[in-house]
């Protein structure tokens, strides 16, 4: 799978094994944008679920799961959170063509249909010196305002869904149907 960290001025990509980025890294100028897709959803959190009881300088890293059920259509997925959150991404339907998982610490993603399509990695942990990061929740709107800036230097693409909580719902996020 191809990761790609964004810095400062450049973008870094590596090769994803396992749920780290890991291996050798390049480095290429230029900043990132999404490859054009059907749909773009957005699934924002400020903390994950059920803390996994690992803490990062005193922030309890959490879980949330999302499932893409588009069939017949290719869908750039946007994951966001302030606090560390391992995210699952399960695939049912459809296509990913990227997957950006953005938040203040770092977020770890993995799952079915991820290792197929780029990921892009903001956070102030994973990509120092960047301010391109970005996160939000339906209770937070000048969150909302400042991330969807930072999504139309990703993509010109319009957003086509966006749910979210302050703490990830129990279940999961359903981009599409839940069948």
């Amino acid at each position: 799978m191809l990761v790609v960290l964004v810095a400062a001025g450049c973008a870094m990509f590596a090769h994803f094994s396992g749920s780290r980025s890991a291996g050798r890294t390049l480095r290429a100028p230029g900043s990132v944008h999404l490859p054009q897709a059907d749909e773009l959803h957005w699934v924002g959190v400020v903390r994950g679920r059920s803390p996994r009881g690992h803490h990062k300088e005193g922030h309890p890293e959490g879980f949330a799961h999302v499932v893409v059920n588009r069939p017949g259509k290719t869908v750039n997925l946007v994951i966001t959170a302030a606090e560390p959150v391992w995210w699952k991404v399960s695939l049912r339907g459809g296509t990913l063509k990227s997957v950006v998982v953005s938040g203040w610490a770092d977020q770890v993603a993995q799952g079915s249909g991820i290792d197929q399509c780029p990921l892009v990695l903001l956070s102030t942990e994973q990509s120092p010196g960047a301010f391109n990061f970005f996160f939000a929740c339906p209770e937070q709107p000048a969150d909302i305002a400042l991330a969807k800036q930072r999504l139309r230097e990703l993509t010109t693409q319009p957003l086509t869904s966006f749910q979210g909580h302050i703490t990830a719902t129990t279940g999961a996020y359903f981009v599409g149907s839940d069948q």
